[in-house]
């Protein structure tokens, strides 16, 4: 029926686009090649409930740690049941389509399965900025019991590839799939697995292992680049236009779980270790420019922000030319402004050497200013105020009102 794959993308949009209700289990998977060998771990269940336009149940994980994101068209949030712990409130997105969960990985929920609801309209946020390429047609495939139809487009903000298995019958998806290429490892990946080769063979059991064994181990923990990565989510027991009763969009968290878990919570929403108002702790640094050592010490009496990020991470990326502004909107008043990167001088100089829209930042090298500030995640921004003390922190990508408001107020305190 269709011989373009773009248009069969198009119309599969438009039939989860016109779904009133979806409901399905998930189940993803992340394998590394090794050796020519994809391995990886058991797969992670996930559940999507979904009332169109955007009242969403998605649960990701397992029973020791899962994530619920709930949104009843009026209200948006995200709890980690494993911990009980109620995040923060998220902004209520328009539809699923465009919620912040299509450009988030897979590990915590996310899925540009979600882009899809969105109709054919939402194609250039579905194929991505990075290596779009050209939507094209694979062989043809059977998951779970449904014949497809495999279309193959570009990455997004995790791959450098994307496929998505699509039924025959009804048109709407059964398998989705990103894979990417080897990366260079950063100097503080290449140190962990030196410090770990170290320790394996300082263990008894090393003596009694073969050569070829020692060999093998040895091959894996001296590697510079990181293996090829694939993400696979499939969907089974999909269920579409029935009622869905309004308590599966909610749920309740008791008082004292919540009063309990402030504080957890509260630190995971800033992605730092330390407290607001505590002292910003010291790390080694390197300005990118001149080579010339950076003490943050040094920096008392000036408000500093921390932009810590890294040039594999895509929301760090999109969110650096938002930096430079910062910097040079800011400089005037004062204001130092450090994009920090634990990679080599190598890889952030031939990353800033290709994107010229960067020239001008102040890039900054730290083999551990993440681990200083106990960092899981980034992009996180910190804000130093005068005083050398925390003054904000946020994880992910932030707004640029967001980022203004925290160097306005930092700038205003005595």
């Amino acid at each position: 029926m269709f011989n373009d794959a773009e248009s069969f993308l198009q119309e599969s949009m438009d039939r989860h686009k016109a779904l009133k209700t979806f409901r399905a289990r998930v189940a993803w998977n992340l394998t590394f090649n090794y050796e020519g060998t994809w391995q990886g771990s058991d797969p992670t269940p996930r559940t999507i409930v979904y009332a169109a336009p955007n009242r969403f149940r998605i649960q990701h994980g397992d029973a020791r740690l899962n994530h619920l994101y709930l949104c009843d068209g009026k209200s948006y949030q995200l709890i980690m049941t494993g911990f009980q712990i109620p995040g923060e409130q998220k902004d209520v997105p328009t539809s699923l389509a465009t919620s912040d969960l299509v450009d988030s990985h897979p590990h915590f929920g996310g899925s540009f399965l979600y882009a899809l609801f969105g109709g054919r309209e939402n194609l250039p946020l579905l194929l991505g900025k990075k290596n779009p390429g050209t939507v094209r047609f694979e062989a043809d495939s059977v998951v779970e019991g449904e014949p497809c139809k495999t279309v193959v487009f570009g990455g997004g903000t995790y791959y450098k590839e994307r496929r998505v298995w699509i039924s025959v019958k009804d048109g709407l998806v059964r398998q989705v799939e990103g894979s990417d290429d080897p990366k260079p490892l950063g100097p503080e990946a290449l140190e962990e697995n030196r410090k770990q080769l170290r320790e394996i063979k300082a263990n008894p059991a090393w003596k009694h292992m073969t050569p070829a064994q020692q060999a093998t181990l040895t091959k894996r923990f001296t590697k510079t680049m990181t293996p090829a990565a694939r993400t696979v989510e499939t969907l089974s027991e999909l269920v579409v236009n029935q009622p869905i009763a309004d308590n599966e969009f909610t749920v309740e968290v008791s008082p004292e779980a919540a009063a309990r878990n402030k504080a957890e919570a509260e630190r995971l929403s800033r992605g730092i270790v330390q407290k607001l108002g505590d002292p910003a702790p010291a790390f080694r640094a390197t300005v990118l420019a001149d080579g010339r050592p950076l003490n943050l010490a040094e920096l008392k009496g000036k408000v500093v922000l921390i932009d810590l990020w890294a040039t594999w991470c895509g929301p760090c990326v999109r969110g650096l030319p938002e930096t430079l502004a910062l910097q040079k909107a800011y400089e005037r008043k004062g204001v130092v402004v450090l994009a920090v990167s634990d990679e080599d001088k190598a890889t952030v100089t031939g990353f800033l050497k290709a994107n010229k829209k960067l020239a001008g930042l102040n890039a900054v090298l730290s083999p551990d200013a993440s681990k200083s500030f106990g960092v899981r995640a980034i992009p996180t921004v910190v804000v130093v105020g005068r005083d050398s003390k925390i003054a904000a922190a946020f994880v992910g990508l932030q707004s640029p009102q967001t980022l203004r408001a925290a160097l306005d107020k930092a700038l205003a305190a005595r």
